[in-house]
């Protein structure tokens, strides 16, 4: 079975400084990858080149049956073309919520697919509350950002990306911005869609939730997989020594 996110020898600079130096992974369909290792070692750089919202420097990536590479050579046209369409297949949550304050939930949750799929108001309601309910929204559709906790505009923030129907959903530290108390309504709605088998890559430092649902963890440390293994290895005989230096902290 080809995998659902496939990448090979993905590099990416910053003013000259190398931020990813080769990174080589596949992540297989219906399958949640956690992606852990120190700040600063590329991880959310790595999903922001996934979903091109960082235009990476050289590498291929195979994403949502899509297939984007670059040489180092300028950015064409054709790619930046390819790189909006991407984005429409495949979704992503960030540590902020990015909800637009002026909107409602429900509001918040039928842009998208109104102003980019072109989606009629009423369908795109219909998805909307349904999606609202999946995420324990459904009381909630006509309460504005400020007036809910960080864990229910986290929540909201999923079911605005889920509502562009994404065939991959990335997560770049979707509970750090949290009280301990509502990290666990966010993961386990993370944990309800890939019981459903959504294909989902996480960063993330909880490594209950790593342990607990993840398929495989992939250990990143300057700009490189360093070690990929499923959780029950990784937590127990990592085989690199920079994996089992990071993981002795949370052991």
């Amino acid at each position: 079975m080809h995998p659902a996110v496939s990448i090979y020898n993905l590099r990416k600079s910053f003013n000259n400084v190398p931020v990813l130096q080769g990174i080589d992974l596949n992540v297989a369909g219906h399958e949640l990858t956690v992606l852990i290792g120190p700040s600063g070692c590329g991880k959310s750089t790595l999903l922001r080149c996934l979903n091109l919202l960082e235009i990476f420097d050289e590498g291929t990536i195979q994403i949502a049956g899509m297939i984007m590479e670059r040489d180092g050579g300028p950015v064409s046209k054709d790619f930046h073309t390819q790189a909006r369409a991407l984005r429409t297949t495949v979704g992503m949550v960030f540590q902020s919520f990015n909800l637009f304050p002026h909107l409602t939930v429900l509001e918040n949750v039928i842009c998208a697919p109104q102003v980019v799929k072109k989606i009629a108001k009423e369908e795109a309601e219909a998805t909307a509350r349904d999606l609202l309910n999946k995420v324990g929204l459904g009381s909630h559709l006509h309460y504005y950002p400020l007036q809910l906790s960080g864990g229910q505009q986290q929540r909201a923030a999923i079911a605005r990306s889920l509502a562009m129907a994404p065939k991959v959903m990335l997560y770049d530290e979707p509970t750090s911005a949290l009280d301990p108390g509502l990290v666990d309504e966010v993961l386990n709605v993370m944990k309800a869609l890939h019981d459903e088998g959504m294909t989902q890559i996480v960063v993330t430092h909880e490594m209950r939730f790593a342990r607990e649902v993840a398929d495989k963890i992939a250990y990143v440390d300057q700009g490189r997989v360093v070690e990929v293994a499923p959780p029950e290895k990784m937590f127990s005989a990592p085989e690199d020594e920079r994996t089992r230096k990071f993981l002795k902290k949370f052991l």
